[in-house]
């Protein structure tokens, strides 16, 4: 993460409240500033006068130095010019009052390290001794001068003029420690552990001085906080963390401190409990027995206090003794041993016989309170500069004790005094220094191993939120400029949440006619007004994007508010998180209708400018095939003469033979040109492409002159799924484009096919799949073509050709239909060398439909049915007349529809057959077929045509014509397609008379 300064937006403008809210906030420092300034103002005048409130702030409290006054007076005036634009002036006065807050606490805290003294401390004012017994009057104390320290230089990265983040945190980490060592301090006042462990600890700055600090670490952090980020922003939420963490080492260090402390106190109370209790306990043992009588010492003289019989007495022997009563035996034990055991104790009462035993002030204080029935009293005092530990527990009037009380008024079981235990404190709390030194020392490492914990943290989620800022950025300007260009070019931009709610931007008025608040604005609106055949792929597609399988780009339509599709164009992405999560979707519209209507337009005038060049190749063929069907006529009119003079019945059977073949041609020539100039476009059948190739090339050799020699080389019978017409027209296209450039100059056109086997690394940017194929290679020795020339040879309306002799569009075709049979299409030339098509054709290894069976010849013969036979040309009803009658039939003609259907109108029954012709005058065979079917819907009806751009197979068997036969029809297709009508028509008339 760099280290780059704060550039910050100006922030929004928010409510009333939350304004009033900033401004009381960028005020506090100020306010924080002037209560330092007046604080220790008050502090030091305080000093001045000798007035002691002023000088603890609070009553009761310890005084707060005049050295610690200066450094709060020299930390609050950068407080005060915080506030102002930052100038030269204000950053350097705030720099040097930062560094004298520092140096005087570097002073102090090198004193107590290193035994200083030089005396600086009085300087201001000079302070007495204290009554305790402390070596160093005036210094403020170590916790105190380690705050000046961390405070100052928590102001001088606070009041620096370029801020970083890392100064930031800095401060914040500084200033948290400064209130975290005050915040234990009060927590210590607060739990009554500064009576304990504040006889020794150097935390030992007043309240006052601890809430002064916590409110100048708070006043510090708001001067260091950068404009425009908000509490809860990552920032603010790492302040919080350093502040919490602060917090909870300071609770948990004042908690182990106050444990500390009542161990002390408890260690303490035992002892002094247990010296109480012997005391107790040698009293009752004297007082069980009296008293004990002793020789008279200058040390134990005898007790003038004590008025009771036989005092003094002299034994047998001439020896003095006295009597010394409990309370002598113990006062003179605790006077000349106490000290030898560690501690102090006396007994005293309210009203004692001997007045040495007078009580002190706080033995009256216990001594009242038994009165007041207390059972005890524990307090910690300075005895002689010393800390102590005081108990006294109460004395009570027993049987013997009356003898030496019971003139004062005694009773028994009344409170007579007690007995005052005073344990010195110091070997406690000797013993409890290390303790307290490893839980300060070890909290603190805790402390900064936290910070170094929370900084890494906080470094490298500020690291991630730059990073996503500078990506959020970055996707909102892409996203307008996305949004920009996509209003310019009149698309639709939406973005979705990936539940349910789509946010549409664009002109959806002028696409679907709605209103922007009309159009469906949720995932289940907008999937209902997909077409119901287009959604699940559409829904199918976005889950695939989701998966991250591929990119989103699909075509659908969509319901507009007239209820017309449109058709829409969609893209789209889903925009990812750093694990790779989908988290929303953004994309694009375009409508496409008016491009799917030119799509569905040019198909039409591609399919009609394909027909169109059809004709036009039989145009340029028809000089050749005149010529072809002239020779053809030729033959048919010779013969025909030749077996009408012949008499020799054998010679006129073959004349008649040769006229017959005559014909078969003049039939297969035109099937050829029909074939070429169909419209209709034809199922794809496994057929032989060498078939459809040697057709070709029968039909181009009568077309072409002399000049151009046909080479063929075939050698191969493999099967392709193919439209044979199709097929054909390429043939012929290459063809006669290699005719066009050798006709002025003549030469050789090539054809030969073979089969190939293709691997994978073949033609692999024709997208060609493995496998064998058919080769076709067409080439001429004609003009060649140049390399710029074969690039542009397959675009529609290319030509080299003169006006009137070509469109340009046969290559192109020839390229389409290759490619629609799955099959590849190159061209190789060189200038004056030649030019040589190959086209790749993928064998297969299907097989085309079963042939029809054959039927007997003498199931051909009819038996009698009588067939109503409709056709306009005389000639053709007179030939199949004759035809039928010879082979078994009774035949009734007719010259048009409408004759036929006034003769079928008048007897339905009498037909068994309906033939008729397609195209009469007055009525088409269809239009009668559906009359007489209308009629009588079990007789079968053959419709028979030469050509005819209305009907062919399919729609005539739609239409429930039982067979469809083309001109000329051969005899013996003729009887075996009536005579499979007639068998079928008798199968249905018994099924329908046996149900």
């Amino acid at each position: 993460m760099n280290n780059t300064e704060f550039h910050h937006p100006q922030p929004v403008q928010q409510e009333r409240p939350i304004n009033d809210w900033n401004r009381v906030l960028k005020k506090l420092p100020l306010l924080v500033g002037a209560l330092s300034i007046v604080t220790a103002g008050l502090v030091l005048v305080g000093w001045a006068f000798d007035i002691t409130l002023f000088k603890t702030i609070m009553p009761d409290g310890v005084s707060i130095k005049a050295n610690t006054a200066l450094a709060f007076i020299l930390a609050g005036i950068p407080l005060l010019v915080s506030t102002r634009p930052h100038s030269t002036q204000s950053l350097r006065l705030s720099s040097i009052c930062a560094l004298l807050c520092a140096l005087i606490g570097l002073l102090t805290m090198g004193e107590y390290l290193f035994a200083w003294n030089p005396g600086f401390d009085q300087w201001l004012f000079s302070e007495p001794g204290h009554p305790f017994g402390f070596s160093h009057p005036g210094r403020m104390t170590p916790d105190t001068a380690v705050c000046f320290v961390l405070l100052a230089l928590g102001l001088a990265f606070a009041c620096s003029q370029r801020k970083t983040t890392m100064k930031f945190w800095a401060t914040t980490i500084i200033t948290s420690l400064t209130m975290a060592i005050a915040l234990t301090t009060i927590l210590s006042y607060c739990t009554e552990t500064i009576g304990t462990f504040g006889f020794w600890s150097p935390m030992l700055m007043s309240l006052p001085v601890a809430t002064l600090f916590i409110f100048m670490g708070t006043a510090i952090i708001l001067v260091a906080w950068p404009e425009g980020i908000s509490f809860w922003s990552l920032t603010g939420r790492s302040v919080m963390g350093f502040a919490l963490w602060s917090i909870m080492i300071s609770v948990s260090l004042a908690w182990g401190l106050h444990q500390q402390g009542h161990h002390i106190l408890n260690s303490a109370t035992v002892s002094a409990r247990a010296s109480i209790n012997k005391d107790i306990a040698f009293r009752k043992w004297a007082t069980s027995h009296g008293g004990v009588y002793v020789p008279p010492t200058p040390h134990t003289p005898p007790n003038p206090y004590l008025n009771v019989p036989h005092r003094d007495v002299v034994t047998s022997t001439g020896i003095l003794l006295t009597l010394m009563n409990p309370a002598y035996i113990l006062r003179e034990l605790q006077h000349d041993f106490g000290e030898d055991y560690g501690f102090r104790s006396c007994m005293t009462s309210l009203m004692p016989l001997n007045p040495a035993n007078k009580p002190d002030t706080w033995q009256i204080k216990a001594l009242s309170s038994f009165a007041r029935g207390n059972n005890e009293l524990l307090e910690m005092q300075y005895v002689n500069g010393r800390p102590y530990l005081r108990l006294m527990l109460p004395l009570t009037v027993e049987s013997g004790c009356l003898k030496c009380h019971g003139h004062q008024g005694y009773k028994l079981g009344d409170i007579l005094g007690g007995i005052d235990s005073s344990i010195p404190l110091p070997p406690f709390l000797e013993r409890a220094r290390t303790n307290n030194t490893a839980m300060v020392l070890s909290h603190g490492a805790i402390w900064l191993l936290g910070i170094l914990g929370l900084l890494l943290f906080f470094r490298r989620e500020h690291y991630l939120d730059a990073e996503n800022q500078r990506a959020a950025t970055a996707l909102r300007e892409s996203e307008e400029r996305f949004r920009i260009a996509a209003e310019m070019a009149n698309d639709l931009v939406y973005e979705w949440d990936l539940e349910e709610v789509i946010h549409w931007s664009g002109r959806i008025d002028e696409m679907l006619g709605y209103d922007s608040s009309e159009f469906p604005r949720t995932l289940k609106g907008w999937t209902e007004s997909l077409h119901p055949q287009d959604r699940d792929r559409v829904l199918a597609a976005m889950q695939t994007h989701l998966d991250g399988q591929a990119p989103f780009a699909v075509e659908y339509r969509i319901r507009g508010k007239d209820d017309t599709y449109h058709w829409w164009t969609a893209r789209g992405t889903a925009i990812r998180t750093a694990e790779g999560t989908p988290c929303r979707w953004i994309g694009t519209v375009t409508d496409i209708t008016e491009h799917k209507k030119a799509e569905k337009e040019k198909v039409k005038l591609e399919s009609q400018l394909r027909q169109s060049h059809k004709m036009e190749a039989i145009g340029t063929l028809a000089g050749g095939i005149a010529h072809d069907f002239n020779n053809i006529l030729s033959i048919i009119f010779g013969y025909n003469e030749l077996a009408m003079v012949e008499k020799d019945p054998v010679t006129r059977h073959r004349h008649l033979e040769e006229l017959q073949k005559g014909a078969q041609r003049a039939k297969e020539l035109v099937a050829q040109i029909l074939a070429f100039s169909r419209k209709a476009e034809q199922q794809k059948q496994p057929m032989q492409v060498s078939l459809i190739i040697k057709e070709a090339l029968k039909m181009l050799r009568a077309t072409l002159p002399t000049t151009i020699t046909i080479k063929q080389n075939i050698t191969s019978d493999g099967k392709v799924l193919v439209d044979a017409t199709q097929i054909h027209q390429v043939i012929m296209n290459l063809c006669t484009n290699a005719y066009h450039t050798m006709r002025e100059t003549g030469g050789t056109l090539t054809v030969s096919l073979k089969e190939v086997a293709i691997e994978a690394e073949d033609y692999a940017s024709a997208n060609l799949s493995p496998g064998n194929y058919l080769k076709l290679e067409v080439s001429d020795t004609g003009c060649g073509m140049d390399p710029k020339m074969q690039e542009k040879i397959f675009e529609p309306y290319f030509t080299t050709k003169k006006p009137g002799e070509g469109t340009g569009l046969g290559l192109a075709m020839v390229h389409g239909i290759i490619k629609s049979h799955h099959g590849h299409i190159t061209v190789s030339s060189e200038p004056g060398k030649g030019t040589t098509f190959v086209v790749y054709l993928p064998l297969t290894e299907l097989e085309a439909g079963a042939l029809p069976e054959k039927v007997e010849p003498h199931k051909l013969l009819g038996k009698g049915e009588r067939i109503l036979l409709v056709d306009d040309e005389e000639q053709l009803r007179g030939i199949f007349s004759t035809i039928l009658t010879k082979n078994g039939y009774q035949v009734i003609t007719c010259a048009d529809g409408a004759q036929a259907w006034e003769e079928f109108q008048r007897n339905p029954g009498q037909f068994d057959l309906v033939i008729t012709d397609m195209t009469m005058p007055s009525m088409t065979g269809a239009e009668l077929g559906k009359k007489i079917l209308s009629l009588n819907p079990q007789i079968p009806v053959i419709l028979c045509t030469g050509q005819s751009e209305h009907i062919n197979r399919e729609k005539a068997l739609t239409m429930g014509m039982r067979d469809y036969l083309i001109k000329p029809v051969p005899t013996e297709v003729l009887l075996e397609t009536i005579s499979k009508a007639l068998d079928l028509g008798s199968s249905s008339v018994d099924q329908k008379q046996g149900t």
